[in-house]
């Protein structure tokens, strides 16, 4: 009799042992979770302001692409107009070379 009551305090005990370890992994998994949500929740913030960096750069980008494209077409604009200036005169003196000269 005195066996078997020792047998079951020592199961008793083994089982207590085992529920404390159970409970000290799952506190520690508890614990780990926590920290895995608030990297996530960093990770998270970091990536919205990433994409609005992102979003920012890209509108920047835009802006200049446009007031790059307003200038050369003006540059191009100004340049077409410098040929034509000058292909009229030229055109004039070619004719004038024709007339004095008689050459062509």
């Amino acid at each position: 009799m005195y066996n078997i009551f020792y047998s079951l305090i020592i199961r008793f005990l083994c089982d207590c042992y085992q529920l404390q370890a159970c409970q000290r992994k799952l506190d520690s998994k508890c614990e780990a979770l926590l920290i895995l949500s608030r990297d996530l929740d960093q990770c998270r913030q970091e990536r919205d302001q990433f994409q609005l960096m992102a979003e920012q750069v890209q509108s920047r980008y835009q802006s200049i692409k446009r007031q790059l494209a307003g200038i050369v077409s003006l540059e191009t604009f100004q340049i077409i107009n410098v040929f034509h200036n000058t292909k009229l005169p030229n055109s004039l003196l070619a004719g004038m070379c024709v007339v004095r000269t008689g050459c062509r």
